[in-house]
């Protein structure tokens, strides 16, 4: 099945990406770190997939001037599993083309590919970073612009 993926550039918001938005009624969860790293994520009340990914904060962002990549994993295909979640790790790079949010400091095992955005998971399908990649400059000059000015 083919995903609908649309990024919105919104006034104080770093990044927010709508996925299949149908109207269904959303439940929230939060990966955080302190008071200044926020990551949202709203999954379907009754189906459970992933509808949207926020950053609304992160304290510790960086800009890269490199391409980013996905490494050759095995892509699978299963639910995660959210909870609300103290990050001792969160970190957000900026590249050419895309965007890394890092909330862990484990390696990927595998990655669940939604179009252009690819979770990586451990073992136990614990959500360790996001990557946004083909993403186009307009979009990129936001994320960097609201990164610097929350």
């Amino acid at each position: 099945m083919s995903n609908t993926v649309i990024i919105d550039n919104e006034d104080y918001i770093p990044m927010k990406i709508r996925i299949n938005d149908d109207g269904e009624i959303l439940k929230f969860y939060f990966y955080e770190k302190g008071t200044k790293s926020l990551l949202e994520f709203a999954l379907g009340e009754y189906s459970g997939e992933l509808k949207r990914i926020t950053l609304l904060l992160s304290e510790e962002y960086y800009f890269i001037n490199d391409y980013l990549s996905i490494y050759s994993k095995d892509e699978v295909h299963t639910k995660l599993k959210f909870n609300r979640k103290e990050c001792k790790t969160f970190k957000t790079f900026v590249y050419n083309n895309g965007v890394k949010i890092q909330l862990s400091g484990v390696g990927v095992e595998n990655y669940i590919r939604i179009e252009n955005i690819y979770l990586g998971i451990s073992k136990s399908k614990e959500l360790l970073e996001i990557r946004i990649v083909n993403m186009n400059e307009n979009e990129l000059k936001h994320i960097c612009n609201e990164l610097k000015h929350q």
